[in-house]
């Protein structure tokens, strides 16, 4: 389901008010903690779970730490290893 939520100041943040028909779906109240996760397409919120952020936390850090290996990864499965000289190594790579 998608709903239109305007977003108001709140002190020095912003916030938004979930409609209550989609909180109740949910099962959400005033007082509960959501996750709010960036996404390419925009903000996903999950209700809090404290695994899912230390998963959320394991990821973001092999993500950086790894980063080369990934955009490489990333630019094969995009190009197809056909585009991949048999000398390039993930280095040269550019994406």
């Amino acid at each position: 389901m998608t709903k239109e939520v305007t977003l108001r100041q709140a002190g020095g943040s912003v916030s938004a008010t979930l409609p209550k028909d989609m909180a109740d779906r949910l099962r959400l109240e005033a007082g509960d903690r959501v996750l709010a996760i960036e996404t390419d397409r925009g903000i996903l919120l999950s209700p809090y779970d404290p695994e899912t952020e230390r998963v959320l936390q394991v990821a973001a850090k092999a993500a950086k730490k790894y980063r080369n290996a990934l955009r490489a990864l990333a630019y094969v499965f995009q190009e197809g290893p056909a585009d991949l000289n048999a000398g390039d190594s993930p280095r040269e790579v550019s994406a």
